[in-house]
């Protein structure tokens, strides 16, 4: 018999592969904000990982309004 897992151990391991994701993601904005020398790629790094962010922010609180 093939082990499968259920739907909310899926959905942990989704939601916890997305909030890596924007943590990768918010990391690699700042990661181009360091190496701009200023003017608009700096701050499209600063805004790309502030949206990460606070994208992650909110998984974490949708995460625990549900525990």
């Amino acid at each position: 018999m093939k082990a499968e897992l259920d739907h909310s151990v899926k959905a942990d391991l989704e939601r916890n592969g997305f909030m890596l994701l924007l943590g990768l993601f918010a990391l690699a904005g700042l990661y181009v904000a360091s190496r701009a020398g200023g003017g608009i790629p700096y701050l499209g790094g600063i805004g790309f990982s502030l949206i990460c962010v606070a994208g992650l922010f909110y998984s974490i609180a949708k995460v625990k309004a549900f525990r």
